[in-house]
């Protein structure tokens, strides 16, 4: 699928290990926040900050991996 090659994989074709991290996080808070306002009747918009907040950051951080990658390689092409 290409949804699941343009973010879980690196461009070399091997799964990433921070998108796959970022993805498993992202499922494990989405399942956590939904436990905690269930069950605790805790304040739902601090969860759901919490949870954009991380997801956010995780996302800036492997959109920054594949921006450097791409440099990479332009210099690379440029000096070939």
């Amino acid at each position: 699928m290409k949804l699941i090659d343009d973010t879980l994989k690196s461009p070399q074709g091997k799964y990433s290990r921070k998108n796959l991290t970022m993805f498993i996080s992202i499922v494990i808070s989405v399942a956590l926040s939904f436990i905690v306002v269930i069950k605790y009747e805790s304040n739902a918009i601090a969860v759901l900050y919490a949870w954009l907040a991380m997801a956010t950051g995780q996302s800036i951080l492997a959109l920054r991996d594949k921006i450097k990658h791409r440099e990479h390689k332009a210099n690379i092409d440029e000096v070939d």
